[in-house]
């Protein structure tokens, strides 16, 4: 059973352009997705301005997923190589989300190489993987327009894809890296 689904998108290598969007309260149990947007390689267009907030969920297999690179597991033919092409995902916020994973990731982000997902926000989410345990984050080729480590967000994306997650706040990747004493005196070095 899928929850809330924006996709398929980009199907066949067509066009698609899906705008405005706003999901304000939902309850999900024991859903194959939460929230998700699932698009096609080699297809063209914009997914923007989508709002997931106040939402629960509890044993859902993937809370929250963008798949920009999605190919039926049922077709042999189906191939998830890199694409020039992909249909564009950004603008896409996401508040006030708890709950459960029935697996041990529970936030995944599989952005294309071509068109990274931009301008992503994760505000006071707090999702936990099965059986209460600590949840994993996969994050690939994505751009966070907020500092997600201090909006109150878990799990988090792996470290190694830190500049990523901050790509428009450089200072806070130095702050990750340092104190902030040493980033105050390196910040008055530089200027």
């Amino acid at each position: 059973m899928v929850a809330i689904s924006i996709g398929s998108l980009g199907g066949v290598k067509s066009k698609a352009f899906v705008s405005g969007i706003v999901v304000n309260g939902a309850n999900l149990t024991r859903t194959s997705n939460g929230v998700r947007i699932k698009t096609w390689p080699g297809g063209s267009g914009c997914a923007q301005n989508i709002i997931f907030k106040n939402i629960e969920m509890h044993d859902v297999k993937n809370p929250i997923i963008i798949d920009q690179n999605y190919c039926d597991p049922k077709d042999k033919a189906c191939i998830t190589k890199p694409t020039s092409s992909a249909v564009e995902v950004k603008k896409v916020r996401y508040e006030n989300i708890s709950g459960s994973s029935s697996k041990d990731t529970a936030v995944v982000f599989r952005c294309s190489t071509a068109h990274p997902c931009q301008d992503i926000v994760m505000r006071n989410v707090s999702l936990v993987g099965k059986r209460g345990a600590p949840a994993k984050a996969e994050c690939q080729n994505v751009n966070f327009s907020n500092n997600v480590a201090a909006d109150h967000v878990s799990p988090l994306c792996p470290a190694n894809l830190s500049i990523t997650q901050f790509v428009h706040h450089p200072i806070d990747i130095l702050a990750q890296l340092f104190n902030s004493n040493t980033i105050a005196r390196m910040f008055t070095l530089v200027n």
